[in-house]
């Protein structure tokens, strides 16, 4: 943050753009609404499949690439009339926040990825399949009235939408324009010297905590600029914690005023927004061969090195031309947001997203991504049991993750071992199991994929 401001001050027209475009309380309310990071997702058409020969394909640097190189919202946000909006094109050269109700809205997409987040709908009614937290399918209910789900969206967000689900109505209740354009040099310029220092530095002996550092100070670019700016205070008052209730607009006013802050919340949401896109982009041209998506990599079936090289290509072309490249040790040259494959798979199978097993190519043991697992502990019992323990209801035990107990007691006396102490409230951490878990929803949902797929062949 400290090297980013020292960029930002050396442009002092940045300081006058960004009281400028200060965010209202209402518009911050629709930022956080619209807010959502990475794209993380299990094609249900093959959840629980074992699979052979998947090839890994992975974007450098996808979040920086993302700043670097696509649009945002530069002007400061106002009020339009949606049939205006929809009258003019959906406005092409504006970003925009819309409040959409789309009703009987249905995933139509090849790949068995649902784009809309359950969690992220304000208003849902009849929502009859939902595929791991993702809207599937929504109405019309027993009765054959419309189901129905309202939420705020960015208008990256309803270009995908568009192409992957269908609907019977579609209202827009209210819409916010800015101007689209890139983000300042101050920013990219910073970008570009975490980029170049971390390419540099790669697998430089003795260099190897430089490294990292470069790395996690890349990564921090996007972070920072989406850290809330309204959170709550804890104060901590006759002997008890109390959460207390903050005032919105007073947090704004604060956080304007303050000399230390110089980052746009909107362009954060933004960043990650780009990015779906590009990541939805590919997925589109995969089609139903994608097994599995993580934010910036794909997990795929057959042969589509070459859409990705053409996909690739492009992006280079860009960087090239903008100065955006590094070159490390080896004399390799490396470009922010080309597609590169990153792993080849003799086997590979997923119970849903943030869950899959791989054995590498020329490997002979297993390697786990299971949230709530050590990967090394995972990898250990997998290896030790083989694949066909990677199933619902499979248990594993010393999972290598800790469970907090809190025990919000008053000051008491216990015994233990023979010995009276005086104890009071405590936290106990515990080393706890790990189950794989489909829900039924979901096992429905893959049944009716298989049966599908059957019908198909």
């Amino acid at each position: 943050r400290r090297d980013f401001r020292r960029e930002y001050a050396k442009d002092k027209r940045l300081r006058a753009i960004w009281k400028n475009t200060r965010l209202t309380p209402e518009l911050y309310t629709i930022c956080r609404a619209a807010f959502r990071g990475g794209d993380t997702h299990a094609s249900y058409n093959y959840v629980g499949w074992d699979l052979e020969h998947i090839t890994s394909f992975d974007i450098s640097s996808s979040y920086p690439a993302a700043m670097l190189l696509d649009l945002y919202p530069v002007t400061a946000f106002a009020e339009v009339k949606p049939e205006d909006y929809i009258r003019r094109n959906k406005m092409p050269r504006y970003a925009a926040l819309l409040y959409v109700r789309f009703e009987n809205i249905k995933y139509i997409g090849s790949a068995g990825m649902p784009y809309i987040p359950i969690a992220k709908c304000e208003q849902i009614s009849a929502c009859r399949i939902n595929d791991n937290g993702r809207v599937l399918e929504c109405g019309p209910d027993e009765n054959g009235e419309p189901g129905y789900i309202s939420l705020w969206i960015t208008d990256i967000d309803l270009k995908i939408i568009e192409h992957d689900y269908t609907w019977t109505r579609r209202e827009l209740g209210r819409v916010f324009v800015s101007e689209y354009g890139p983000l300042p040099d101050a920013h990219k310029n910073q970008v570009m010297e975490y980029f170049r220092r971390k390419t540099e530095l790669k697998n430089v002996p003795g260099m190897e905590y430089e490294y990292v550092k470069a790395k996690n100070r890349l990564n921090a670019g996007y972070g920072m600029m989406v850290t809330d700016i309204a959170k709550s205070d804890w104060i901590y008052e006759n002997g008890d914690y109390e959460r207390k209730p903050y005032n919105l607009p007073e947090k704004l006013d604060a956080f304007y005023k303050s000399k230390t802050n110089f980052l746009r919340y909107e362009q954060g949401v933004w960043v990650t927004a780009n990015a779906r896109l590009r990541l939805r982009e590919m997925i589109w041209k995969v089609g139903s061969d994608v097994v599995y998506v993580d934010t910036d990599s794909i997990k795929c079936r057959g042969e589509h090195a070459a859409a990705f090289k053409e996909a690739s290509d492009q992006i280079i072309a860009r960087c090239k031309e903008a100065g955006y490249y590094a070159v490390d040790p080896a004399g390799v040259t490396h470009y922010p947001g080309a597609w590169e494959m990153d792993g080849e798979y003799t086997y590979f199978k997923t119970l849903g997203s943030k869950r899959y097993m791989v054995q590498e190519k020329g490997q002979t043991g297993y390697k786990t991504t299971i949230a709530g697992v050590d990967k090394k502990r995972g990898a250990e019992f997998f290896t030790k049991h083989g694949p066909k323990a990677f199933k619902n209801g499979c248990c594993i035990k010393n999972a290598g993750h800790t469970v907090a107990y809190y025990n919000d007691d008053p000051l008491h006396w216990i015994t233990v071992q023979g010995v009276r102490i005086r104890t009071g409230a405590n936290v106990a951490l515990k080393d706890e199991s790990y189950t794989l878990g489909i829900t039924n929803e979901y096992w429905d949902i893959i049944q009716k994929a298989l049966a599908n797929i059957a019908e198909i062949e």
